[in-house]
């Protein structure tokens, strides 16, 4: 990949430092070997497109191949070096000849890690990096392994947050480490999980159900939002059609991203609990925002209707045609079920979580023992009423915003709704076999 018109620009002079003239540290700090004679190489050299400056202080330069994730500590002095190659040169025309040799070595790593490249070899296509490893999994499940056999569930992080408002990309991460108070377990006699016992409903969930862990998709911030999205549609299909997928976002984007993938297996419709109705029309811009994601979804084929719940207030409008939005009061009033029996069973469901409804502000009840918001015990009846009328075939937990001061209760709260969820699955499952 050239980068032709990088500002690194920097030609190399009489007084250019040690590194550059055959003396002194070029990498790392490593010595260049003694001054040899050799021919001078053919091979022209270039920085690549994907190479960024990470950090820098007085003494060193870090740099990293952002398509790759490698990276390299460099001297002022290598550094400097490595910018001669902005565009296509010889090593002889940057270094002496008697310099040449030596500084093969030296150009071996920089080849290697991918900060130079052959400025005349074939380029091949970029390497599409989809996931990136994290430190937890979501209930210490296994991780996802692509070879093994299909897993029932499998967890894929989002931290995506420059859609919106709020700071959530820290929420996948805050989301697992909680869900390690909720250890997955699995059988002896055929590798299949324990399950958890459900102590509000008095119940095992999740018995034999088979879950894996498949980190994050990888997120270049700053890049075309259409760009991480199709990362997120390629992970999802890679884990197969019989898979439901929990995806652990990131901002309420992320679920136009999830359903717009989904919808290619079939007919959708997409049920988002928030209290925050998305009810905002559909802009013209690239970015496709917070607050239009039911506008936009309700443009793409197979996406059948939307339909919110959760709102303390009845909307003014609905912000599409084949959008239903139920507010809390009309909800209650008309039993917690009745969403369930609103349409036919015909299209799978997308469940959609926006965590913002389990802000104290919603769920403290008053002296009447009344909410603003769905509780959490409502929320579970809504999410098992889905799950017994309608096949969910995804889910996502989106919207923790990581700078309110209860941030952790509602990643606790993330994990009990993601476990009642992923039961809620399996109840049609269970009863179509």
């Amino acid at each position: 990949m050239r980068n032709p018109d990088s500002p690194l620009a920097a030609p190399v002079s009489p007084d250019a430092p040690a590194a550059c003239r055959g003396q002194g540290p070029l990498v790392g700090g490593a010595p260049l070997d003694p001054v040899e004679q050799g021919e001078p190489s053919a091979i022209r050299l270039v920085l690549s497109d994907d190479l960024i400056v990470e950090s820098q202080d007085e003494t060193h330069v870090t740099v990293a191949n952002t398509a790759t994730a490698a990276r390299m500590k460099l001297s002022i002095a290598a550094y400097r070096f490595l910018k001669a190659f902005v565009k296509p040169r010889r090593l002889d025309e940057v270094v002496p000849p008697g310099a040449v040799a030596g500084a093969r070595a030296q150009i071996a790593k920089l080849l290697e890690k991918g900060m130079l490249l052959d400025a005349d070899a074939p380029r091949a296509g970029r390497a599409l990096r989809l996931r990136t490893a994290v430190p937890y999994r979501f209930c210490s499940a296994p991780a996802y392994n692509a070879a093994s056999a299909a897993d029932d569930f499998v967890v894929l992080g989002v931290p995506y947050d420059l859609a919106g408002a709020d700071d959530c990309r820290g929420a996948p991460s805050a989301i697992r480490q909680k869900s390690l108070d909720y250890l997955y377990r699995i059988r002896i006699e055929d590798g299949r999980s324990k399950g958890w016992f459900d102590a509000n409903r008095k119940t095992w969930i999740l018995r034999g159900a088979t879950l894996a862990d498949a980190g994050d998709v990888y997120v270049e911030y700053g890049e075309d939002q259409a760009d991480l999205f199709g990362r997120i549609a390629s992970a999802l299909e890679a884990f197969g059609e019989g898979t439901v997928p929990v995806v652990l976002g990131g901002d309420s984007s992320v679920t136009y991203a999830v359903a717009a993938a989904l919808r290619r297996r079939g007919s959708l419709t997409v049920v988002q609990l928030s209290a925050r109705p998305v009810a905002s029309p559909s802009s013209a811009s690239e970015v496709i925002g917070t607050d239009e994601v039911a506008a936009r979804l309700l443009q793409l084929d197979g996406i059948e209707r939307f339909v919110s719940v959760g709102g303390p207030e009845a909307p003014p409008a609905s912000p599409a045609d084949r959008a239903v939005l139920y507010d809390v009061p009309t909800l209650r009033q008309a039993g917690l079920e009745t969403l369930a029996r609103d349409w036919d069973g015909t299209s799978a469901v997308h469940l959609s979580i926006d965590l913002g409804l389990t802000k104290p502000e919603y769920m403290r009840t008053d002296e009447h023992g009344s909410s603003a918001g769905l509780s959490l015990p409502e929320l579970r009846s809504v999410i098992s009423a889905l799950g017994r009328m309608h096949r969910i075939v995804g889910i996502d937990l989106v919207g923790l915003d990581m700078r309110s001061r209860y941030a952790h209760l509602s990643a606790a709260a993330a994990c009990d709704l993601a476990l009642t969820a992923m039961e809620a699955s399996r109840q049609r499952s269970e009863a179509a076999r």
